[in-house]
């Protein structure tokens, strides 16, 4: 185990606080071992948890000491130059009776070290995790609701991941205006779609998190159900997980062949509008594209109970979350899935039933906060 795996698990007793003996008993490393780490690391900083003894995986024949020297100054803040380096070491090796490496010896291991371990010793913790983990949380898949495509996302993104490294905003199928076809796509096909996102973002790897509003309960409901391994959290936008044989319009007419934003007026009858400008509600009626009909008719089949236990985050608009908790407590249908769930984290956003546009900093900050929670 290198200095970087050593100084993850031990970080969680330096900076969080957990003991060594919580820590020896869910790592199964000895707490005399972590007790030892974290007395190099007391003595000599990150440089302390390098391997004292070590193959030189570059083939170079100095002797481990000697490299092992060079490391620990190298890790070492403030780092002495090379050519002082070079010096300390030539009389490190006479004084272990050693051969002396050249400078260029020196120079290699030196940049032989690994990046992120030098940023964690000569910059810090923090540098460290906002270099390279960031780059290593989950995927985040946006899926938004009715009549709604990928630009609905665009505000949240611009908040969360303006590179666009980790997140996938996503247009269901169905809801591409540019598609001839769209009226014609069914729940299945949006279920597809999802699964090939995840699979694009190599979710079986690394478990993703999905972000569903509103009415991407459906298809979100059966990828979680068909393969809850591949969902590290999903959080729900003023929306929730969908019961068995639910259906959103199940007696919509079958000549019905989709359904049109509706007017303001009925819309705010059936959701709240708060939050959302002139320019925003404009902005929705333009974009909005016809819900298929064949979507809005399908009943959804359930039947995996480990659904239930993916990590769920609740992010309450419209109602609040001392509601959502006495609904779903009480056995309302509508909540009837909340009461089922093992791990579930509710927050409040006080706002519209879109708040991807009444609030987007905020809903960018609550699903970072909700991506990183183990």
């Amino acid at each position: 185990m290198d200095a970087l795996a050593r100084w993850r698990l031990l970080r969680l007793h330096v900076e969080d606080g957990i003991p060594l003996a919580a820590l020896a008993r869910d790592t199964d490393i000895s707490l005399r071992t972590l007790q030892r780490w974290k007395q190099a690391y007391t003595a000599d900083g990150i440089a302390g948890l390098n391997p004292r003894e070590r193959a030189d995986a570059g083939g170079r024949r100095t002797d481990a000491n000697v490299v092992a020297f060079v490391e620990r100054l190298a890790l070492t803040r403030p780092r002495p130059s090379i050519a002082t380096l070079y010096r300390l070491t030539v009389k490190e090796a006479d004084r272990l009776g050693r051969p002396s490496p050249g400078y260029s010896t020196v120079r290699s291991i030196v940049q032989g070290l690994d990046p992120g371990l030098v940023t964690l010793a000569l910059e810090g913790p923090v540098a460290y995790r906002d270099r390279y983990e960031t780059n290593r949380l989950p995927a985040i898949l946006l899926i938004p609701g009715h009549w709604l495509g990928a630009w609905a996302w665009d505000e949240v993104v611009e908040h969360l991941d303006p590179a666009r490294e980790r997140t996938v905003a996503m247009t269901l199928p169905g809801l591409d205006p540019a598609d001839p076809a769209r009226a014609t796509r069914t729940l299945d096909d949006q279920v597809d779609a999802i699964l090939a996102a995840l699979a694009e973002a190599d979710a079986a790897a690394r478990p993703a998190v999905i972000v569903a509003h509103s009415g991407a309960n459906a298809p979100v409901s059966v990828v979680l159900d068909r393969h809850p391994e591949l969902i590290r959290r999903v959080v729900w936008v003023d929306s929730g997980p969908a019961a068995s044989g639910a259906a959103f319009a199940p007696d919509l007419p079958d000549a019905v062949e989709d359904m049109p934003l509706p007017s303001f007026d009925a819309l705010a009858q059936q959701a709240s509008l708060e939050g959302l400008s002139a320019d925003g509600l404009e902005r929705f009626r333009t974009r909005a594209v016809p819900e298929p009909g064949l979507v809005l008719r399908q009943p959804i089949a359930l039947s995996n109970p480990r659904r239930h236990a993916v990590p769920t985050t609740l992010v309450c608009c419209s109602l609040p979350s001392a509601q959502v908790r006495e609904w779903a407590g009480a056995g309302h249908p509508m909540f009837a899935e909340v009461a089922l769930l093992e791990d579930v984290t509710l927050v409040d956003l006080p706002t519209g039933h879109w708040p991807m546009w009444s609030r987007p900093a905020d809903l960018a900050e609550t699903i970072r906060v909700a991506a990183q929670v183990e």
